[in-house]
């Protein structure tokens, strides 16, 4: 009996030791005190997304460490290296912490659209108003001239993503350039309708439920059409080989999903089953699909 308990004990151990390993690895870029209470399973949720994300970035971007994805964001922005941490970098380990910068902000899902963004947000670089739009910072109408409505459409770089500030989007430069300029007729106010992998069909049904006809309608689009193309053939691909994906809600299933060890294995498993199958069906990508955005 005491034999049981050993190796119980020993394959317990044994597992402890990999699920703190491969929580370690995933923060690896982020101080210390993320890592510790990463690997002991006391970091809020939303910070261990946020912390995430940065690292991708970090790695993606080549950089050696987050201080020096910092000092890259200080650079190219003229911002001091503490105001950048300020933005992106999470100022409580255990907080609700969002800086919107790296694509987060709170979504809800639309029959429609997709995943949208939830209104009335306030995140350290992105402001979502009432209309669940980004806030667009138009220059005032102090002229009192006749005034034309921009609409702007597209992914998420027209949204912004990895722009400092609302201020720093295209529809908010655009503003900034039209009615700063002494010469132009109208007032143009603009409004941001971009968001994350919207596509032209997407674009087509917002531009549909405006009330409020547009005077100009500006759409930098194609990319997310490409992509949302060919993931949506994976997609159908990955169905067909796995079957649908059901839905399970057992405290169990959820229990062993906080557990890295136990999604590594299940990833095995999967990729050992089906690996020929998806490996001679699915179209090879390019790296250059995960480069990162710039940041401005």
């Amino acid at each position: 009996m005491n034999n049981i308990f050993l190796i119980l004990f020993i394959i317990v151990i044994f597992f402890l030791f990999i699920e703190i390993t491969l929580r370690y690895k995933k923060l690896i870029y982020m101080p210390l005190k993320f890592k510790i209470l990463y690997c002991i399973f006391l970091l809020g949720k939303k910070t261990i997304i946020e912390s995430y994300v940065i690292c991708q970035r970090v790695h993606r971007g080549g950089f050696k460490s987050v201080h020096d994805l910092m000092q890259h964001y200080s650079k190219i922005t003229n911002l001091s290296i503490n105001q950048i941490y300020k933005k992106f970098i999470p100022n409580k380990v255990y907080s609700d912490y969002y800086s919107g910068a790296h694509g987060l902000v709170n979504e809800t899902f639309d029959p429609e659209l997709g995943f949208k963004a939830i209104p009335d947000q306030k995140l350290q670089t992105v402001n979502i108003n009432e209309y669940g739009l980004r806030q667009t910072i138009n220059v005032k109408n102090i002229s009192r001239k006749k005034e034309k409505k921009i609409i702007f459409l597209g992914g998420s770089v027209m949204f912004g993503f990895g722009s400092t500030g609302d201020e720093k989007t295209i529809p908010s430069s655009v503003s900034r350039y039209l009615n700063n300029n002494k010469n132009t007729k109208f007032y143009y106010k603009c409004y941001n309708y971009g968001y994350f992998g919207d596509d032209s069909f997407k674009e087509a049904i917002k531009l549909a439920k405006i009330k409020d006809k547009p005077s100009i309608i500006i759409s930098l689009g194609g990319f997310s059409d490409i992509i949302n193309k060919i993931w949506g053939k994976q997609d159908d691909i990955i169905n067909r080989l796995w079957g649908t994906k059901k839905s399970i809600n057992s405290s169990l299933y959820n229990f062993l999903k906080q557990f890295l060890i136990f999604r590594a294995i299940k990833r095995f498993f999967l990729a050992y089953k089906n690996y020929d199958l998806v490996n001679d069906s699915l179209p090879v990508q390019s790296h250059e699909e995960n480069d990162i955005y710039p940041l401005y």
